[in-house]
């Protein structure tokens, strides 16, 4: 049964007992020394020159050791097999005086016995310091130098040795009362250097935050900086474009030249609005609004609904679009995973003019690797790494936004930092490209949930009073008159 000391002691407690025991080993040793050379011709056969040995070989076991310990600094999860070694050694030296108290039960010398009582005497003073944060292993220690040398000089007899041992009596007190107050003054005072160290790490801690919130935000801030400043020669073409084409409206003469010229302002209005979305999107990711909803869903349905969002436009490429059917439920965001392969493959079709573009599952212990592989043009080495930034397209220079805003890719990676997806890309030119994340498995799958069914709100309309609440004139007119070709009874607020 291990001691109740040694299962509450603290590591800062072993290392200040290890830190003490060679100087405390060396003093007891050169005690015992000169007890030794005292006595070694007053016991015959040669047992004090034995327990002088066995002492000394313990003292330089318990240097070696705390010496080894002091050292290597063990982990705190490995102390306590350490305080059970200094326990033993440190009563196998307070034995040592038992031993010797029955060796030399008849004295011959008055000086010897002189030097014997004033060497055990200062061992247990000592003790007081050495072990007044094990404060039952002190009265052990105390007892087992003392108590055996008390019992020597009653059974010895005589006035001076029961004077003798009245003196040890009382050392042994003194030893013990005074020891309380030490090992209560070292437990404040370790106590007070836990709570110093705890109230240091707490606040590095709170400095490290705060360091990473400002490196975060001055991060957010500048993207948003870089993101404004790419945006405004795309936010300002379609605005100018628009704005000439409603001239061109205005002065139009007949239905004929309208239609066209709306066409295009819609197209214009369109291409604004995308951009704008995509925009807003990037400022919710960097702001930290948009917040992950994890989920358990079927990755194999995600994936579905991305092959037939891209079919058509990659038949009319007459490229092949394939996808692992591979059973696999995974836990994470479904709308931001969405997005994700969405662009992955969007980007794959948009830019592979021949072959193939191949959705890949791939397992690996408890993640789901997901790939978007591709036999297109490839991305030279030098522009690889720029392929995530807002608004750069490696083939389009003259951003022609039919080929795209150059948005998806920075958004992917936005949301795979969210996520911890952890999106990589490589590519080699004139053969394809490959983007992958990873995604955690689910072993449980989550409940189906019924889908809504989708409404046609042009045919349903129709007969029906609709009630338009909208604060801003523009757009509020602009509902109104969409409502009313639509044959619906308004009422505006």
């Amino acid at each position: 049964m291990i001691p109740a000391f040694i299962r509450r002691a603290e590591p800062d407690q072993v290392e200040h007992l290890m830190q003490i025991t060679p100087v405390v080993a060396a003093g007891a040793t050169l005690g015992a020394l000169f007890v030794w050379m005292h006595f070694t011709s007053a016991v015959e056969g040669g047992s004090i020159d034995a327990w002088f040995a066995g002492f000394a070989l313990i003292s330089v076991a318990r240097i070696a050791a705390s010496l080894y310990f002091l050292r290597r600094r063990p982990a705190t999860s490995c102390y306590r097999p350490w305080l059970v070694w200094a326990t033993l050694s440190a009563l196998a030296h307070a034995s040592c005086w038992i031993v010797f108290a029955i060796l030399a039960t008849q004295p011959g010398n008055a000086a010897a016995e002189t030097i014997l009582h004033v060497v055990v005497a200062a061992t247990a003073m000592g003790a007081t310091m050495h072990l007044a944060g094990f404060y039952s292993l002190l009265v052990t220690y105390v007892l087992f130098t003392l108590v055996p040398l008390i019992l020597r000089d009653v059974h010895i007899g005589g006035a001076e040795h029961l004077t003798l041992a009245g003196l040890c009596v009382i050392i042994a007190l003194y030893s013990l009362l005074t020891s309380g107050g030490h090992a209560r003054a070292l437990a404040q005072m370790l106590a007070q250097r836990r709570q110093n160290a705890a109230l240091i790490l707490a606040l590095k801690n709170e400095n490290k935050a705060a360091i990473e919130a400002r490196e975060l935000a001055e991060q957010a801030n500048a993207s948003k900086v870089r993101l404004f400043a790419a945006a405004n020669h795309d936010l300002r073409q379609p605005l100018h474009a628009a704005s000439l084409l409603a001239a061109s409206l205005a002065r139009a003469q007949s239905l004929e030249e309208v239609r066209p010229v709306a066409q295009r302002i819609g197209s214009c209005i369109d291409s604004l609005g995308d951009l704008v979305d995509a925009m807003l999107e990037l400022s919710q990711l960097d702001s930290g609004a948009a917040k992950p909803q994890i989920d358990r869903f079927d990755l194999r349905s995600l994936i579905g609904e991305v092959v037939n969002a891209n079919e058509p436009q990659a038949s009319a490429k007459r490229l092949a679009l394939r996808a692992d059917q591979t059973p696999v439920w995974v836990r994470s965001d479904r709308k931001m995973v969405l997005r994700v392969l969405s662009n992955l493959v969007n980007n794959a079709v948009r830019y592979t003019h021949a072959g193939e573009v191949h959705i890949c599952l791939r397992e690996e212990g408890d993640s789901v690797i997901v790939s978007v592989r591709d036999t297109g043009l490839g991305i030279a080495p030098e522009k690889l790494p720029r392929i995530f930034e807002e608004f750069y397209q490696v083939d389009n220079p003259a951003r022609d936004r039919q080929r795209g805003l150059g948005l998806g890719l920075a958004t992917s990676r936005r949301i795979s930092d969210n996520l911890g997806l952890g999106l990589t890309a490589r590519s080699e030119l004139g053969v394809g490209s490959e983007f992958s994340f990873v995604l955690p498995v689910s072993r449980v799958q989550a409940s189906q949930r019924p889908e809504t069914e989708a409404i046609d709100l042009v045919e349903g309309f129709p007969a029906r009073c609709v009630l338009v609440v909208e604060d801003d004139t523009e757009s509020r007119e602009a509902v109104e008159l969409a409502l009313l070709r639509c044959g619906c009874a308004l009422r505006v607020q």
